[in-house]
């Protein structure tokens, strides 16, 4: 009886409080012990790396632009920017990450467009609308109209400017053919008069910017006075 009233806490109350006491010092060193492994493995593991990937973006901005007869457009100051923070904790207490972003973007536009055709329209109601000489009106409305036409259809400009150039050169041709005559009718006045090397030089010039029959003759009357020997003076009634 007293064995088993030593052994049984209930029976025994000084024996109960300290089992009791014991149980809380092993309960207490358990979470010392824990506490200090957490720890231990918290401290370590701040010794890694951590390496953060970059991230892209890919945006597309539509843009059209049609050239006006004056202006500028500015699209500058689109700009982005990202920051991130982690903080690592300790034991239990959890991460943290911190993110944040910023853009701003700009844009200026300033155009002058000239409407050309309401120009038109508005110089042309004045100058019906106005008083004074109405022939001259007449007069300045058709030649306005005119110079519009040929601004706005190129293709007949080009052909007056073709026409004017042909005009031209044809008439520079008769003139060149005109002198390549009167350059003939020189020598060969100089020839009958029985001169050798001013008729040479006449021929000679007519030969170099004369085309066509003019050339041939000239040189025609450039071999005759050649095959001339230099005592035999060219006869006045024979001509080259």
């Amino acid at each position: 009886m007293d064995e088993v009233s030593k052994s049984d806490p209930v029976a025994n109350p000084s024996h109960s409080s300290r089992f009791y006491k014991g149980r809380r010092k092993m309960r207490s060193l358990s979470w010392m012990i824990s506490i200090n492994i957490g720890i231990s493995s918290a401290g370590g593991s701040c010794f890694g790396q951590a390496i953060q990937l970059p991230s892209y973006r890919i945006f597309q901005i539509p843009l059209q632009a049609v050239v006006p007869d004056g202006g500028t457009s500015v699209v500058g100051g689109i700009s982005q920017a990202a920051g991130y923070r982690s903080a690592r904790g300790y034991g239990w207490l959890p991460h943290r990450a911190i993110g944040s972003s910023r853009s701003a973007s700009s844009v200026q536009v300033s155009a002058q467009i000239i409407d050309h055709e309401e120009l038109d329209k508005a110089i042309l109601n004045q100058a019906q609308q106005g008083g004074g000489d109405t022939s001259l009106e007449r007069e300045r409305s058709e030649r306005f109209l005119q110079l519009k036409r040929q601004v706005q259809n190129p293709s007949r400009q080009i052909e007056l400017q073709q026409r004017q150039l042909a005009s031209s050169t044809e008439r520079t041709r008769l003139g060149t053919e005109e002198e390549g005559r009167q350059l003939l009718q020189q020598g060969d006045r100089n020839y009958t008069e029985r001169r050798v090397g001013t008729p040479r030089i006449f021929y000679r010039i007519d030969w170099k910017k004369s085309r066509g029959p003019l050339r041939e003759a000239a040189a025609q009357r450039l071999q005759t006075i050649a095959n001339l020997s230099p005592q035999q003076p060219p006869s006045p009634e024979a001509r080259p």
